[in-house]
């Protein structure tokens, strides 16, 4: 009689644990064939297979203009409507600026040497243009970084800038080591 119910358990523990199994999901090797595109101030959201072609339309409010797509921090595409294969689950966020805001803005740029600023100048463009700037070489100093009002964006000697207000872009540099060899001095 004990060895019956504890087969009887046993099989009920079976059934439970296969039943909680496939309730989690099944199988962790499955493949995801679908994909859902969720659309934030326009149309074209849904649930689409994967490498499908779909096709995001931003729904322009009165007074503005569309700017771009945004998805996770990142600029997609200027085009509206705008037409991409589908291969992961995604936000697009349409941007507009408002037709009585600048539609052009100014980079102020400046180079900080040891602490110490020194202007470089100042140029327009135009909102959502993305601008590519090279930290300068400067003798006896190595550039460090790139900030935009103040805050580090970049470590890289070529930043690339998507304008979408008045900022101060900053080169930051610090002293070089001097090799008396190189720079012709001796022991």
């Amino acid at each position: 009689m004990k060895k019956t119910l504890s087969k009887i358990f046993l099989f009920l523990i079976a059934v439970i644990c296969a039943f909680g199994f496939s309730a989690c999901g099944g199988d962790k090797g499955e493949t995801k064939t679908g994909y859902t595109v969720t659309v934030v101030g326009g149309t074209g959201g849904g649930e689409y297979e994967e490498n499908a072609d779909v096709t995001v339309t931003a729904t322009v409010p009165d007074g503005k203009t569309f700017v771009k797509w945004v998805s996770g921090g990142e600029d997609v595409s200027t085009d509206n409507p705008y037409t991409f294969k589908v291969e992961k689950d995604v936000t697009l966020t349409a941007v507009f600026i408002s037709d009585s805001e600048p539609v052009e803005y100014t980079v102020t740029r400046i180079n900080i040497i040891g602490g110490n600023e020194s202007p470089v100048g100042e140029e327009t463009y135009a909102a959502g243009e993305q601008v590519r700037f090279v930290a300068e070489e400067i003798d006896y100093k190595i550039f460090v970084e790139w900030q935009v009002d103040g805050e580090k964006v970049s470590e890289e000697t070529v930043y690339v800038l998507t304008v979408e207000k008045d900022v101060t872009l900053a080169a930051i540099y610090r002293g070089k080591p001097v090799n008396p060899i190189e720079d012709g001095g001796g022991f």
